[in-house]
């Protein structure tokens, strides 16, 4: 081979490069997905006024999930609760929707059902579940808290509530093909993904408590015996049901911070923190008392029990967990 022969297949092959170069520049692209938050401040009289039943509506950021008899409801996240027909378990059908704004949790007794909106517990008769109607309400219950992962506080004085609005945004970005940094999963330079994928349980299993229904190993609300529970970010409250139209705020109990979860089992409250796990004697339900505690490395952490046992997860997907740990 000539020298000139060597000289033509380098710059071919030089420009053959440069070209594969540019296209892969101009024709790659990364597709991001990420949370967006937004500040927005709420009208207190407003938001109590705007409780009440809508036209159903398709479940587009679904929370906790209860069931009671023949009914599925299912929270979503910040507007209400979901009611569904479950009479034929292969095919449910959705029959109401309650427009609760700031609505978390929630939980049943009898035809009653107990559901936070924001700083206030409501609640209804769902007798008729298709119909549903608000009857009481205890308020001024809660001055802040953390629903899927989004802060809300209210200034009583003003009567204002500040919130967080969270929207998933996905973006489509060119990126330079050679930039593999640019591919790690769930996380963008400024902001991080969460896959708030949610476990379940059973909440009432083994309570002496009849007529009531089951939810999640993620709940903030429970009904043990003739009290409802309920925890915030460093309390736990109860609320006498003796009359369960008309709950009564009975007790505080600080627990301190980080309170994520509470799930009862016969005659013990299992409390999830993220630093730890606390079981309460709750012989006496109108008084629990710390009887235990579990520590471990900061993680959001729901539990749940049986017999002899208590299951902790710990994972560390979401950016308001901390830590590293992704274990049971």
């Amino acid at each position: 081979m000539t020298m000139k022969h060597f000289s033509k297949i380098s710059i071919i092959a030089f420009l053959f490069i440069a070209i594969t170069q540019t296209s892969c520049t101009d024709k790659c692209s990364e597709t991001r997905t990420f949370r967006q938050f937004t500040s927005v401040q709420l009208n207190v009289n407003q938001i109590r006024a705007s409780v009440g039943n809508e036209a159903r509506r398709a479940l587009v950021s679904p929370g906790k999930i209860y069931s009671k008899d023949n009914y599925i409801f299912i929270n979503e996240v910040k507007e209400g609760i979901h009611i569904f027909d479950n009479s034929n378990p292969k095919a449910p059908k959705e029959i109401n929707f309650i427009r609760i704004p700031g609505n978390g949790d929630m939980a049943i007794k009898g035809d009653f059902l107990y559901a936070d909106s924001y700083m206030d517990v409501v609640v209804f008769d769902v007798t008729k579940p298709s119909a549903i109607k608000e009857i009481n309400r205890v308020k001024n219950v809660f001055y802040y808290g953390t629903v899927d992962g989004t802060s809300w506080s209210v200034d009583s004085a003003r009567g204002i509530i500040y919130d967080t609005r969270a929207t998933t945004v996905t973006q489509k970005i060119a990126t330079n093909c050679d930039d593999l940094t640019s591919a790690v999963p769930n996380i963008w330079r400024g902001g991080g993904f969460a896959d708030d994928s949610r476990a379940f349980a059973s909440q009432s299993a083994g309570s002496p408590t009849p007529n009531v229904g089951t939810g999640g190993s993620m709940a903030r609300f429970t009904i043990y015996d003739d009290y409802l529970y309920t925890v915030s970010q460093s309390s736990l409250t109860l609320f006498s049901l003796k009359k369960p139209e008309a709950p009564i705020k009975n007790a505080n109990i600080n627990l301190g911070w980080g309170i994520e979860t509470i799930f009862p089992y016969k005659d013990k409250l299992f409390i999830g923190s993220n630093t730890g796990m606390f079981i309460f004697d709750n012989s006496n339900p109108a008084k629990p008392s710390q009887i235990a505690a579990f520590s471990h490395a900061r993680a959001c952490d729901p539990v749940v029990a049986d017999d002899k046992y208590a299951y902790v997860t710990l994972r560390s997907d979401n950016p308001w967990c901390g830590g590293i740990n992704n274990q049971l």
